[in-house]
Parts: structure tokens; sequence; C-alpha cells
């Protein structure tokens, strides 16, 4: 685990600098720039949230939280990914049917009425812009949606003095801490040192999230690692 404070004095310390160097200012732009490669690079549990609604009767559009009039969160600049779309109804058996992710071109192509409601329960959606999706066909009625979305966490800072990467994977955000100071200090051989550091830190990391927690023992089987036996 490493706390805000913490990770400062490593940098300094890896570094072999000081503060006169390294500012608070610097190092917090570090430290965001190296959350956000780490971000874009490995879809972390702990990222998944889920947003709640309702669509509009005759409107094909769904507004993403922040563009809604409500005080939601996450805001649109929270959310990187749209993971799932999944419709309901609010009445009888409720039962949830998935929309298929499709680009505006089909969209269009397949609802060229799009002002028109439908009774047809809708059954594609794509992006529109950054805070709306648009879903077809446009339904005449209201449903409840779903939205699994992969939401940005909140950084490190010195209001925010532990994050899920600072408790749970201090390595990895550790060095690609350093990648970003030894560009900022121009050293490349030890950039090159830290690159390799943080690659297979991510590795592991990545195996970790994407791979072992998403096995079952039941389907998957056990992990094995395979001992060479001699032979009688």
């Amino acid at each position: 685990m490493t706390t805000y404070t913490e990770l400062k004095q490593q940098i300094l310390d890896y570094c072999e600098t000081d503060s006169a160097v390294l500012t608070d200012v610097i190092i917090n732009d570090i430290i965001e720039h190296a959350e956000h490669r780490i971000f874009r690079s490995i879809e972390l549990d702990n990222q998944k949230e889920y947003v709640n609604g309702n669509t509009a009767a005759n409107n094909r559009f769904v507004l993403l939280p922040g563009q809604t009039t409500s005080a939601t969160t996450p805001t649109i600049s929270d959310i990187t990914t749209i993971r799932y779309v999944t419709l309901y109804t609010d009445s009888g058996t409720k039962e949830r049917h998935e929309l298929v992710r499709v680009d505006v071109d089909f969209l269009n192509e397949y609802y060229p009425t799009p002002e028109t409601g439908s009774a047809a329960k809708p059954r594609y959606y794509s992006t529109w812009d950054m805070g709306t999706i648009a879903i077809a066909p446009t339904p005449n009625a209201v449903y409840k949606f779903e939205i699994g979305i992969i939401k940005k966490p909140t950084g490190l800072s010195s209001g925010n003095t532990s994050t899920w990467l600072s408790v749970n994977a201090p390595r990895v955000l550790l060095y690609a801490c350093l990648c970003e100071a030894f560009k900022f200090l121009k050293a490349p051989q030890d950039l090159q040192v830290y690159e390799q550091s943080f690659s297979q830190a991510l590795q592991e990391l990545a195996q970790e999230q994407l791979g072992k927690k998403r096995r079952d023992e039941f389907r998957d089987g056990s992990l094995r690692i395979p001992i060479p036996s001699q032979n009688p």
C-alpha cells in the first residue's frame, strides 16, 4: 500500500532528486499522467459501474448521466467506455433484453424513420455523441434502461490520499510514475529500465484482473502448473 505522500517521496528517492527539481505541481502531473496510462492500458474491476434511467416515448435518444437535469453520477467526463445497454419494462415479468451495438449508419438504415415510434422493442444502439446513445427501433413506450460503463476513477492527490491502485497495485503505479518522471528529467537509460519494470508489473496485474478473477473453476478447471516427470 502506498499513500499520496509516500508516492511523492518514492518518486524523489528513485530519481535521486528533490522538490526543487520535481515540484509538487510537476509530481501531481506525473501521477495524473501515469494513472491515465494505466487506466487506458487495462480494464480494472473497480472501474465498472452501472447507471439506470428511463427512455422517452417516441424519442430514440438516451442521455447518459451528466446530460440529465438530475444530480446523477458519474458525469460524462467520468465515463470512458460503454460496456452494454439493457432495456426492460417496469411491469409484468420485467424481462430484460440486451441491445446490440452497431454504428450509426447501420442504425439509420435499419430504422429510417427515427421520429416515428414503434411498438417493437428496441434491438440496437449506437454512440451518437459524447453524452448520448441512439436506439432503434424508436420505442413508442417508456422502457427502463441499465447501462454498464467503465468509469474513470478518482485520481491520487493530497485530497484523496489513497486509491485502489495505490493500495492494490503500488508497483504498477510507482513504475508508471517513474517512466513519466524520467521523461521529464531526460534520462533515457533510466526510462528504459522502468519501462520494462512497468510492462512486467502491468502484465502481472492484467493476469489477475483479466485472467484469474474472470475464471471459474467449475467451467475452466483449477489452475495448474505443469510439472515434468521422468519416465520410470
